[in-house]
């Protein structure tokens, strides 16, 4: 029986290292091979004289030919019309010197797809370029998507000027209305005001309810252009914005309002309130009308009061349409004991001319809260409310804390 010597032990040993590394080429090439062809991008090689040295199925889908008759085949014979895109032709060139490149989709009469060409260099372990990669990514989808959005973008641009065009239109018409209609009725109220002077004793006590109707009628109409005016304004404001110290705001509107304060023996109370960022006669107009309609429908029986506080609350505690992600706002609550109202009809308060009560109960003109809810809006915030009948109303006006002091 033979043995083996140890020169023959050692050759064994190369030999069967050398077929393994054998097999684990064979199995590194069949991976690369089988991830080439699970790519949902074209990929293909050529060497330095553009002969194709790989080709993957999805090349042979989109061009129907199979990997044994592409390999081998000169480049621009397989794809002569790239020949013709000097772009092309220059990629390859660079790709040749050791530079990635990248084409992108350009949809032509020489082009039928719409594809994206990515050159690579392949490189020997010295460094020396052997050959180029080829990846060719169809990008169809996505310049359909782009080109969709491109067309979505013009109409929306298109209906953005038609709608600047109406709110133009909308805006000299309810300034015209509201100019034009205050002169014709300062001059019917002047010569009521004459007639009831010089001729109310001659009147009988039925013509003298008529003249007071019609008095109060003018006055009326003549609330309505000024609020149909103050609302048209809001979108013509240059919105100047500074940062504005709420207490002062108050002070401010309070002045104004104290005949009709003294009038309803009310008293107005509120905590210290914040500085925010936003536009003076803007907030100066919301505490107004907010205070107005919180004087307007007291309870007879009792002393009006009216409170005034503020606190801040995360968005992430709100459930409104208009509450904007991770932002903080300044809760400006107005709280009076007044006549309430039912809660079913917190919506609609602040809708243009809708009113709870009749005329002859509460005069007024139905725009009043609405204008605070468009001052609200214009300053990124919103306004909600809180009614209980003969208990009271909460008016919660959020407006974004922004501002720090």
């Amino acid at each position: 029986m033979s043995q083996i010597g140890p020169g023959q032990e050692s050759a064994l040993e190369n030999e069967a290292t050398l077929q393994q590394s054998i097999y684990s080429l064979k199995e590194s090439i069949r991976l690369a091979e089988m991830m080439n062809d699970a790519s949902i991008d074209r990929i293909l090689a050529v060497d330095r004289n553009l002969q194709i040295i790989a080709w993957n199925k999805t090349c042979e889908v989109f061009s129907g030919i199979v990997k044994d008759d592409a390999i081998g085949k000169y480049f621009f014979d397989i794809f002569p019309h790239l020949s013709r895109r000097p772009e092309i032709v220059e990629a390859i060139d660079n790709a040749l010197k050791g530079f990635k490149t990248f084409v992108p989709a350009n949809k032509d009469f020489i082009e039928t797809e719409y594809s994206e060409h990515h050159f690579i260099p392949l490189q020997s372990p010295n460094g020396e370029v052997i050959g180029v990669l080829n990846i060719v990514h169809d990008v169809a989808h996505r310049v359909k998507t782009e080109n969709e959005l491109k067309a979505l973008n013009k109409a929306l641009v298109k209906k953005n000027r038609e709608l600047k065009l109406r709110n133009s239109e909308l805006l000299s018409f309810s300034q015209v209305t509201g100019h034009d209609l205050k002169e014709p009725l300062r001059k019917i109220y002047l010569f009521i005001e004459m007639l009831m002077g010089t001729e109310y004793e001659k009147l009988s006590e039925k013509g003298k309810t008529h003249f007071r109707r019609v008095q109060g009628a003018v006055q009326r109409m003549g609330l309505l252009t000024d609020d149909i005016l103050a609302f048209s304004q809001l979108h013509n404001d240059d919105r100047a914005i500074t940062v504005v110290n709420l207490n002062e705001v108050l002070a401010d509107v309070t002045a104004q309002l104290r005949q009709m304060i003294d009038l309803k023996s009310a008293t107005i109370t509120a905590g210290d309130l914040p500085k925010i960022k936003g536009n003076q006669g803007m907030l100066v107009q919301l505490f107004k009308n907010i205070l107005v309609n919180a004087l307007k429908f007291h309870k007879d029986d009792i002393q009006h009061a009216i409170r005034i506080s503020a606190s801040v609350v995360a968005s992430g505690d709100m459930k409104h349409a208009d509450v904007l992600p991770d932002t903080n706002y300044w809760k400006l609550s107005f709280e009076d004991n007044g006549i309430g109202f039912d809660n079913k009809y917190a919506g609609q308060v602040f809708k243009m001319f809708k009113r709870l009560h009749k005329n002859e109960e509460y005069s007024g003109t139905g725009i009043g809260l609405a204008i605070c809810k468009k001052i609200c809006e214009l300053h990124f915030g919103f306004i909600t409310a809180e009614g209980m009948p003969a208990e009271g109303a909460v008016f919660n006006c959020y407006l974004p804390a922004n501002y720090k002091s």
